[in-house]
C-alpha cells in the first residue's frame, strides 16, 4: 500500500503515488502505445506559459527534486521557445521556493529516493551513454 492520497498544493499527486510505489519496491510501467494530445501547454489553464514554467519549477522543488537536476533541466528547457527565458523562469521557480524555504509536499524518505533516482539518471546519461537513462516509471497524460 502506498498510504493513500493526500491533497497536494501545486499538484503532483499522481507523481507521488507512482514514485512511492517504486520506493516501496513495486514495479511501475509506462505504456508508450497510449498517448494524450494536449490542446494547450500543460499548466496554462489559468495562467500564461511563463507563469506555468515558474509554477513547474516550484512544483519540482516541493516534490523534492535535486538542485543539480533542476539546473540541468532548466538548461535543457532553454532549447524551447521562448528560448533561454523558459529555462531561466523554470529555474527561478525552483530556487525561489528553495530560498524561501517553502514547505515540501513529500517526506524526507521520498525526497531521498527521488534525488537518488535523478542522480542515477544523470550518471547513466553522462557516464554510460550506451545505456538507457530512463528510470522505469508510469507517466500520466
Amino acid at each position: 500500500m502506498i498510504g493513500g492520497y493526500a491533497p497536494v498544493p501545486g499538484g503532483g499527486i499522481d507523481w507521488i503515488a507512482v514514485t512511492t510505489a517504486r520506493m516501496k519496491g513495486w514495479q511501475t510501467r509506462t505504456f508508450t502505445d497510449t498517448y494524450c494530445k494536449h490542446n494547450r501547454p500543460i499548466g496554462t489553464a489559468t495562467r500564461g506559459a511563463l507563469r506555468a514554467s515558474f509554477a513547474l519549477g516550484q512544483k519540482d522543488y516541493r516534490l523534492g527534486g535535486h538542485p543539480v537536476w533542476e539546473l540541468l533541466r532548466g538548461v535543457y528547457q532553454m532549447r524551447s521557445p521562448p528560448y533561454i527565458i523558459r529555462g531561466l523562469i523554470l529555474m527561478s521557480g525552483y530556487f525561489w521556493d528553495y530560498v524561501r524555504g517553502a514547505r515540501k509536499s513529500v517526506d524526507a524518505e521520498l525526497q531521498r529516493f527521488h534525488r537518488k533516482e535523478q542522480m542515477q539518471r544523470l550518471k547513466n546519461l553522462f557516464f554510460r551513454s550506451g545505456r538507457s537513462s530512463r528510470t522505469p516509471s508510469a507517466t500520466g497524460c
